[in-house]
C-alpha cells in the first residue's frame, strides 16, 4: 500500500487505494480457507475494440488459467457495470459492493465521480473445483 502513496498518478492512487482497502477488509484467505487465490484487479479493452467480446474472452481465459493452476478461488474487482455483467454471466457472485457515491474522502465528498451505469465497485468471486 505504501507504494501506491508514492505514485504521482492521482487517478492510479485513488483506484488502487479503494481496491486494496476493500480486499484487506474482506480477508478472503480466511473466508475461503486458502493460502492463495487468483485475482483480476482491472480488465480493460481499448475503446476501438469494445463490443467484440474481448473482455469476456479475457475473463474466461483467466478462469481457465486459475483452474489449470489449481486455484480454488478466482476473485475480480469489477469496477464498472460492464465488467460486473460479464463476471455474473461467467458464474461469479458479488461478495461485496461499494457504491462510489458512498465512498468518501476525509472531507466527506465522494472520491469518484463516475457516469452511469457505473455506480459501484463489486468484489466478485468464483469458487473453483
Amino acid at each position: 500500500m505504501r507504494k501506491i502513496h508514492k505514485s504521482t498518478d492521482e487517478k492510479f492512487k485513488k483506484i488502487f487505494t479503494i481496491l486494496y482497502t476493500v480486499s484487506d477488509d474482506l480477508d478472503l484467505f480466511s473466508t475461503y480457507q486458502v493460502d492463495c487465490l487468483l485475482e483480476c484487479r482491472i480488465i480493460s479493452v481499448s475503446e476501438k475494440a469494445r463490443g467484440r467480446g474481448l473482455a469476456r474472452e479475457l475473463m474466461k481465459r483467466s478462469i481457465e488459467i486459475a483452474n489449470e493452476n489449481n486455484f480454488r478461488v478466482f476473485k475480480v474487482d469489477a469496477t464498472g457495470a460492464f465488467s460486473q455483467r460479464i463476471c455474473s454471466s461467467l458464474g461469479l457472485r458479488v461478495l461485496h459492493k461499494v457504491r462510489y457515491a458512498e465512498y468518501l474522502n476525509v472531507s466527506g465528498k465522494p472520491v469518484f465521480s463516475v457516469c452511469p451505469p457505473h455506480d459501484s465497485l463489486c468484489v466478485m468471486v468464483l469458487e473453483l473445483p
